[in-house]
């Protein structure tokens, strides 16, 4: 009996202690709850996101999130200890939000913590995307944007071609990956008609 009541006041201030919210860097430590019946295998548990997005959603008033449609997975990476760690992206209005990131550490199929990076939106800057939308959408489609892009281009490869939110005006814009030649290339460009290049540099990772 007194097991229990240890154990639920831990929780409560595990509460308490994440109770108030995000805003920047952050590490969350997980209180560790065994699953019955779960392989240890990671190969052969094909709930491992599912449980992501649930260790996510325990902490949402924290990170300033509501539902699994704010969250976007973006890969799963192991260590050299063979611990995986899944990463999401943050979105609004089904666009991502330039560097906001939210990883959560698993060891031996468990959510151990969540680290990353949020800064919850205000209402003011929600009302700022809103208004840089066009009825809750993009004024240009990938195509657009690539064939603006690669007009004068003959020789390219196209990595990533895609709109995100920004944190300053024009607040929703086009970010493009190209090979070029053999050099990568990152483009930004206005989310208007015509598009303009905000700006364009050198990709080191491609």
């Amino acid at each position: 009996m007194i097991n229990k009541i240890l154990f639920f006041s831990l929780l409560l201030l595990i509460g308490r202690l994440f109770a108030e919210d995000i805003d920047g860097f952050f590490f969350l430590k997980q209180p560790i709850q065994q699953a019955q019946g779960v392989s240890f295998d990671f190969a052969l548990e094909p709930d491992l996101l599912q449980r992501a997005y649930t260790s996510i959603l325990r902490h949402k008033t924290a990170l300033g999130i509501e539902t699994e449609a704010d969250l976007v997975w973006r890969k799963i990476t192991t260590d050299r200890f063979k611990n995986q760690h899944i990463h999401f992206g943050l979105v609004y209005q089904g666009l991502e939000i330039e560097n906001m990131q939210i990883i959560v550490h698993f060891k031996k199929s468990q959510a151990r913590s969540l680290s990353g990076f949020q800064k919850p939106l205000s209402v003011a800057f929600k009302n700022k995307i809103d208004m840089a939308l066009n009825d809750g959408k993009t004024h240009l489609n990938a195509t657009e944007v690539l064939d603006f892009i690669t007009q004068d281009l003959s020789d390219f490869k196209l990595i990533e071609n895609k709109p995100i939110i920004i944190q300053k005006a024009p607040y929703v814009v086009w970010r493009i990956y190209l090979v070029v030649d053999g050099i990568g290339n990152i483009w930004t460009l206005s989310d208007s008609n015509p598009p303009q290049i905000l700006s364009k540099k050198l990709d080191i990772k491609h």
